[in-house]
């Protein structure tokens, strides 16, 4: 299996496959209702529908920047305020399918050479980038299974 099929696959297994260390982004996001997404049981932490925005703002940015684009304000707009009714829960569902779809269909176009690149603006290799994306649906999963523990618990 080559490198670029590699990175994919494991991109996808973070995001809405069965991997083994637990539940990926998308299982750990089933059930959610609307009033979950925009609840904030822990004082001082994102809620669900804020790391989903955070999430589908950086495959975006991620995807830009392999267009060649340095984004450099990404990190100006990467938690901006989110207001319950200013997005329904299922748009920003729906948004970040489509940016990782997007995102998903752009890795795989890449060369074997290209993840040798410098990323755009950054000291990184291309290659690095795109694990940080595997790595990044990881992390916040896990917030998305404790945000949800805390508010079964808070019930």
């Amino acid at each position: 299996m080559a490198e670029v099929d590699r990175l994919v696959a494991r991109m996808v297994e973070a995001f809405d496959g069965a991997p083994w260390y637990g539940p990926s982004l998308r299982s750990a996001l089933d059930g959610v209702t609307s009033a979950e997404a925009f609840a904030t049981p822990v004082p001082g932490a994102h809620g669900i529908a804020e790391l989903v925005r955070h999430l589908t703002w950086w495959k975006r940015v991620v995807r830009r920047r392999l267009q060649g684009d340095p984004v450099s304000d990404a990190n100006a707009v990467d938690w901006p305020p989110l207001r319950p009714r200013s997005r329904s829960w299922r748009a920003l569902r729906a948004d970040l399918q489509a940016a990782h779809a997007e995102l998903v269909t752009e890795v795989r176009a890449l060369t074997p050479r290209a993840l040798n690149r410098t990323v755009p603006g950054k000291s990184i290799p291309i290659r690095a980038m795109l694990h940080g994306v595997a790595d990044h649906d990881i992390y916040h999963a896990g917030q998305v299974v404790l945000l949800r523990r805390a508010l079964e618990e808070s019930r």
